[in-house]
């Protein structure tokens, strides 16, 4: 999240896009169960910081959205951070009135040997789910 936020910040003086759909913060719910002695990532922080500065640069009829991070199976318990993260993104959207794109049904058997990123299948339920919202607000 947070090297998306630079990026956004460094790259980006305005957007000209209809929507932006953000899928972030996978990494960060990695990071902080492996590394429990260092600072836990700020993942709402980077991510307020991302939407104000879109916000901040994009025409106010640029339809912004959240999406879910998706379930994984790499670690013990992950899921559970998945899960937090996931409420959270879902009270944020609402509390700043952006769009929220729910991957529930996307499940650990998505995703690929690692248990990481998404398998055929994963990818093919993403791209349908982003494809429906898509569709859905373009007919708003």
């Amino acid at each position: 999240m947070e090297d998306l936020v630079d990026h956004v910040r460094a790259h980006t003086r305005h957007v000209k896009h209809d929507g932006i759909i953000i899928m972030a913060g996978q990494n960060d719910i990695s990071r902080n169960q492996d590394d429990k002695n260092s600072p836990k990532r700020d993942t709402m922080k980077h991510m307020q910081e991302l939407v104000t500065q879109l916000k901040a640069c994009s025409p106010t009829n640029t339809h912004i959205a959240l999406c879910q991070v998706t379930a994984r199976k790499d670690k013990p318990g992950i899921m559970k951070d998945v899960s937090e993260i996931n409420q959270k993104y879902r009270q944020f959207a609402q509390r700043e009135q952006i769009g929220f794109v729910s991957t529930s049904h996307f499940e650990q058997r998505h995703t690929g040997k690692k248990g990481i990123h998404p398998n055929e299948r994963g990818i093919d339920i993403i791209f349908d789910t982003l494809s429906k919202y898509v569709n859905k607000i373009s007919r708003l």
